[in-house]
């Protein structure tokens, strides 16, 4: 959105103040870390449950958390209310992404670097068969609900 003839500096701030607020909140809820939510505070370790939540996603095929409004979103998150197939957690690959999804910051990866490092130390094949079972049993299992 452009205001036309505004300073852009001044029509960011602006635009963040009428957008957000004074103190809002600047996310996308889907993709944003617990501590996000509680605090505002952002570290290497929620880059890391954003990144485990894109992964995730990608590799499953369906959201960790679903649409809905900012509450039910921040809540899912606070919770730790992720949509992960419960068989996978005890896989080597579960375990990675369990790590980088966990609920406390002080439980993940320390920087993306670690969590990269863990990712490439894990059998491509394995975590592939791993994530195709899983993921049809968890739909299986949501489609009987």
């Amino acid at each position: 959105m452009a205001c036309p003839g505004m300073d852009p500096v001044i029509a960011g701030r602006y635009l963040v103040r009428h957008t957000l607020g004074v103190g809002g909140m600047a996310c996308t809820p889907r993709y944003t870390s617990p501590e996000y939510f509680a605090s505002g505070e952002v570290t290497p370790a929620s880059d890391v449950y954003q990144m485990g939540l894109v992964l995730a996603e990608c590799l499953l095929g369906w959201p960790m958390v679903p649409e809905g409004p900012f509450a039910t979103v921040a809540f899912a998150h606070a919770r730790g209310a992720l949509r992960l197939p419960p068989g996978l957690a005890s896989s080597p690959v579960g375990q990675v992404l369990g790590r980088a999804l966990a609920l406390r910051a002080r439980d993940r990866y320390e920087t993306a670097g670690a969590f990269a490092g863990a990712l490439r130390g894990l059998d491509v094949q394995a975590a592939s068969a791993s994530i195709e079972l899983h993921a049809a049993l968890y739909q299986r299992q949501l489609q009987a609900q």
